[in-house]
C-alpha cells in the first residue's frame, strides 16, 4: 500500500505524512521492514531529518544513532571531502533546479571509518507550491554506477535514425576532467561516485527525455534532436554549474545537419575530436566541431606516424640547428643553443611549434631529446678545440624530467662525450609544471654537482614568480622575447625587465635576453646590463656546418655589431650645457614629465616617454586634457591646483629645487592632501600667484616678474596603489633616477625663464586681465 502511495498519488502521500510525526515514523519503519533499507524524511520547515528506526542499530555505519537530528548534525557525520557535494544537492533542491536527486557520498561512524551510501529521493510541495519535505532512501555499499549503455551500438542506431530523417540536432559528448587525478587523490570509489553523479545531473537537466550513454569510462554521450547551438551551450553550462565542487567537465559537440556526415560512425568521431580540442584549450569548455579542427587532428595523427617512422629509422629527417649566444659586454661568442628541426618525406618541413607538442604528447620526446643532447655534445667538443670556453644549451621537457632514468642518462652522455659538466646548460621551460620544483631541485642539484648548469627558458611567461629564483637551484634565466620586443617603445617592459635583471643579479643568476631582432632593441638592452644576448639580429638558427663556418673559424667568433654607445667627452673638450643634459635625461626617463600652464592647461613640454605613449609630437600649446586624456574639457577629478610645494620622490624624500627658493604664504595652514581620486602616481610642483593659502610662490626676481602659475608634473607608472584616474595609465615603478633628481631644478628653471619671455610680448598687447594666447608656443628646449 505504502509503496503504491510513494510511486502514485503525491497529494494523498502529502496529506498522510502531514498528519503527525508518529505517522511519519510508522511509515518509515514499515518501509525499512519491507526492503531492509534506511529511510529518511526531511522537514523543510523544521530543518529536521527523521530516520527509520533501524538506524539506531547501525552504529558501525553512521555516527548519528537517534531518530531525529538537524541537517547540521547529519552533515558532521559526512566525510569532509563530500560535504560540498551534499550541500550543492540541497541548494539545487531549494532553488527548484531539481526535484529528484541521487547522490553518492561517504558517511563516518563513531570510529571515523567511512562507508559509501547512495542517497536518492524526491522533494514534495504543498498545494500552494511551498517545499514541504523530502522522502528518500539510503543504500549502503559501493557507489551506484552511472546507468546507460556501455557500448556504442545503441548510440549508433540512434544516430543513424537522426541522419536518415535529416532532422536538426546535435550529438553532445561530455568528459569528466582529470578523472585519473581524482582517483589517485580520493580513491577509485570516489571517482566512481563522481561519474554516477555527473550521469545523474545530465539526466536531470534533460528531464530524462533522452538516453545518456556512457562511452569510454569517463565520457557521456547524448543526442539532442531539435536543439539549437545556444540551447546546447546552455545545457552544458547548467551541468557544469551543478557538478562544480566535485569536478569540471569538458565537451565536444557536432551538428547533424551543418556538415555532410556519411554514416552513423562519424558523429561520435567528430564529437570526440571537438572534445579533444576542449581539453587542449584548458578544459572546462565546450567546443563545436568544425572541419578545420578535424583536419588539424588528422594532421597530428599523420605527423605522429611520420615521427615514429623517422625515429625507428635512426632519427632520419631530424637535424640539430644552432643559434649563437653572445656576451653582452663585448659581443664575444659565449656558446650556442641546440634546436631540433625536422623534415618529413611526406609532410615536408615541419615547424617546431607543431612538432614538439606531438613529440611530448606521444612520449617520443624522451628518446628524441637524448638524441639531441648527444649531437649537441659532439658539436660542442669539436668547437671547444677552437674556443675552449664554448658552452652548449639543450632544451629538456618536463616529460623527459619525469623519467626515472633521466639523471643517469644525462650524466652518462656527458661522461662519454669527454666534456666537463660545465660545458652543458640544460634549459627547462618555465611554463611547465614548476609547481613540482622540490623534485626538480633535487634533480638539478645532482647535475650541478657535476658542473652542469640549469637555465629557466621563457622566464616571465609561466607560473613562477621572481621570488622563486631564491628557491630554485638554477644558474640562468632566459628572458622571453615578449619582454624584449619593441622595448624602446614600452616604458612598462623597460622597467619590468630592469627589475628582473636586478633581481637575477642579486641572486647571482645569469640572465640571457633572447629574441633580440633590431638595433633599437639592442641599444636599449645595452643600458640594462644583461649577461647574454641571443636573437635574429645576430643570427637565425643554422646548421652545424654553417655555424662552424660563421662563428667558430679563426677570427669569426667576435661580432662587429652593434655600434658602441657614445663615448664620454674627451678631457678638455666642451662639456654639455645643463639644458642639454636635462633634456637628454628627461627624454630617457620612463615616467612621463610634462610642463603646463596651471590656468590655461596649455602644454609647454612633454618628454619622449609621453610622446611615445600618447602618439603625439605636435602637442605644444594644446590643452593637457586634450592631449593626455582625449577630452574636450578639463578632467573632472583635476582642479589644477598645487597640493605640495615640493616634488615627491619615490623614496619619500622631498626635492626642493635649489634654483627656486619658495615660501609659504600661510604657514599656519596644514599641508593640503591630494583630493580623493587624484591618483597616487600623480605628482606636481610649481608656483602660484601670491596670496593663495597654502600655495608655493616663486620669488619675483627668479621668474622675471611673471607670477602666472606653471606646473611641472610627473605621471609615475600607475602609482603605488594602482588606483585613481592616473592609476592605470602606466604600471607602477620606483622614483626618479638620480640623474633626473640632479637636473630637475635646471629643467624647471629653463622652462620658466623661456616661457616667461614668450609670455611678456603678447601680454603687453593684450587687455588687462585678458587670457593668454591660445596658439602653440616654441619648445623651450
Amino acid at each position: 500500500m505504502y509503496c503504491l502511495l510513494i510511486l502514485g498519488d503525491e497529494k494523498i502521500m502529502c496529506n498522510l505524512l502531514a498528519g503527525s510525526l508518529q505517522t511519519v515514523h510508522t511509515l518509515l519503519d514499515q518501509f525499512s521492514q519491507s526492503t531492509g533499507g534506511y529511510y529518511i524524511y526531511y522537514d523543510f520547515d523544521q530543518n529536521l531529518v527523521h530516520f527509520s528506526r533501524n538506524i539506531e542499530a547501525a552504529d558501525d555505519l553512521f555516527s548519528v544513532h537517534k531518530l531525529v537530528c538537524t541537517l547540521t548534525e547529519w552533515r558532521q557525520g559526512v566525510n569532509p571531502h563530500d560535504v560540498a557535494r551534499l550541500e550543492r544537492t540541497m541548494d539545487d533542491l531549494l532553488s527548484r533546479k531539481i526535484r529528484h536527486y541521487s547522490i553518492n557520498y561517504r558517511v563516518l561512524n563513531r570510529e571515523g571509518r567511512s562507508s559509501w551510501v547512495n542517497s536518492c529521493g524526491t522533494a514534495y510541495c504543498t498545494e500552494s507550491g511551498r517545499l514541504a519535505y523530502i522522502l528518500g532512501q539510503l543504500t549502503i555499499g559501493s557507489p551506484i554506477q552511472p546507468s546507460g549503455s556501455y557500448s556504442n551500438l545503441e548510440l549508433k542506431k540512434e544516430s543513424r535514425k537522426l541522419l536518415s530523417t535529416l532532422a536538426p540536432g546535435y550529438l553532445l559528448l561530455i568528459g569528466v576532467d582529470n578523472l585519473k587525478t581524482i582517483n589517485m587523490r580520493d580513491g577509485r570509489s570516489f571517482g566512481d561516485a563522481v561519474l554516477a553523479d555527473v550521469a545523474q545531473v545530465i539526466r536531470d537537466e534533460v528531464r530524462h527525455q533522452v538516453p545518456v550513454y556512457r562511452i569510454n569510462g569517463d565520457w557521456f554521450a547524448l543526442n539532442l534532436p531539435g536543439f539549437s547551438a545556444e540551447q546546447v551551450s546552455t545545457l552544458f553550462d547548467r551541468v557544469q554549474d551543478r557538478v562544480c565542487g566535485q569536478c569540471t567537465i569538458s565537451a565536444g559537440c557536432v551538428s547533424y545537419t551543418d556538415y555532410h556526415i556519411a554514416d552513423e560512425h562519424l558523429p561520435l568521431q567528430y564529437a570526440e575530436t571537438a572534445l579533444d580540442r576542449s581539453k587542449a584549450r584548458g578544459k572546462g569548455v565546450l567546443t563545436f566541431f568544425t572541419p578545420e579542427i578535424y583536419e588539424k587532428k588528422l594532421r597530428q595523427l599523420e605527423l605522429r606516424e611520420a615521427l615514429e617512422a623517422s625515429i625507428q629509422a635512426g632519427f632520419e629527417g631530424f637535424e640539430v640547428y644552432f643559434q649563437p649566444q653572445f656576451r653582452a659586454e663585448k659581443y664575444t661568442l659565449y656558446g650556442a643553443e641546440a634546436l631540433l628541426r625536422y623534415r618529413s618525406a611526406q609532410l615536408g618541413v615541419v615547424s617546431p611549434s607543431e612538432m614538439i607538442p606531438v613529440l611530448e604528447q606521444s612520449g617520443l620526446i624522451c628518446s628524441t631529446g637524448l638524441w639531441v643532447l648527444r649531437q649537441a655534445l659532439r658539436a660542442c667538443r669539436r668547437w671547444r678545440a677552437r674556443i675552449p670556453q664554448f658552452h652548449i644549451s639543450v632544451n629538456m621537457s618536463y616529460r623527459q624530467l619525469e623519467q626515472a632514468s633521466i639523471e643517469e642518462d644525462v650524466l652518462d652522455l656527458v661522461r662519454n662525450s669527454g666534456l666537463p659538466g660545465s660545458a652543458l646548460t640544460i634549459e627547462v621551460t618555465e611554463s611547465m609544471e614548476l609547481a613540482d620544483y622540490p623534485h626538480l631541485n633535487r634533480l638539478f642539484r645532482r647535475w650541478r654537482k657535476q658542473g652542469i648548469e640549469i637555465s629557466v627558458d621563457d622566464f616571465g611567461t609561466g607560473y613562477s614568480s621572481l621570488s622563486r629564483l631564491k628557491e630554485m637551484a638554477i644558474d640562468e634565466i632566459k628572458i622571453d622575447r615578449c619582454f624584449v620586443s619593441g622595448i624602446q617603445n614600452s616604458a612598462y617592459n623597460y622597467r619590468l625587465l630592469n627589475n628582473i635583471l636586478e633581481l637575477a643579479e642579486s641572486n647571482q643568476v645569469r640572465a640571457c635576453c633572447e629574441g633580440v631582432e633590431t638595433l633599437e632593441e639592442l641599444q636599449v638592452l645595452q643600458g640594462l646590463h644583461c649577461n647574454l644576448l641571443q636573437g635574429y639580429l645576430f643570427s637565425h638558427p643554422c646548421t652545424a656546418a654553417e655555424f662552424e663556418r660563421r662563428f667558430i673559424n679563426e677570427g669569426a667568433h667576435s661580432l662587429p655589431l652593434p655600434p658602441a654607445p657614445p663615448a664620454a667627452p674627451a678631457p678638455g673638450g666642451a662639456e654639455p650645457s645643463d639644458g642639454e643634459i636635462t633634456q637628454a635625461i628627461l627624454n630617457a626617463e620612463n615616467d612621463l614629465f610634462y610642463l603646463c600652464d596651471l590656468e590655461t592647461y596649455q602644454l609647454y613640454y612633454l618628454n619622449a616617454a609621453g610622446q611615445r605613449l600618447f602618439g603625439v609630437q605636435d602637442y605644444k600649446g594644446k590643452p593637457c586634457y586634450k592631449v593626455l586624456r582625449g577630452r574636450d574639457s578639463p578632467c573632472p577629478f583635476c582642479n589644477n591646483q598645487l597640493y605640495q610645494n615640493t616634488f615627491s620622490l619615490g623614496a619619500g624624500k622631498p626635492l626642493l629645487p635649489a634654483a627656486f627658493p619658495v615660501k609659504r604664504q600661510n604657514s599656519d595652514l596644514p599641508r593640503a592632501e591630494s583630493p580623493a581620486g587624484s591618483g597616487a602616481g600623480h605628482h606636481q610642483t610649481g608656483i602660484r600667484q601670491p596670496g593663495r593659502p597654502g600655495a608655493a610662490e616663486l620669488r619675483r626676481e627668479d621668474c622675471g616678474g611673471d607670477e602666472r602659475p606653471l606646473g611641472l608634473r610627473r605621471l609615475r607608472r600607475g602609482g603605488e596603489s594602482g588606483s585613481g584616474p592616473d592609476g592605470g595609465l602606466l604600471p607602477g615603478g620606483p622614483g626618479l633616477s638620480l640623474r633626473a633628481q640632479r637636473y630637475l631644478p635646471q629643467l624647471l628653471d629653463q622652462h620658466l625663464r623661456v616661457v616667461r619671455r614668450q609670455r611678456l610680448a603678447p601680454e603687453a598687447e593684450a587687455p588687462a586681465g585678458g587670457p593668454p594666447p591660445a596658439g602653440p608656443v616654441a619648445d623651450p628646449l
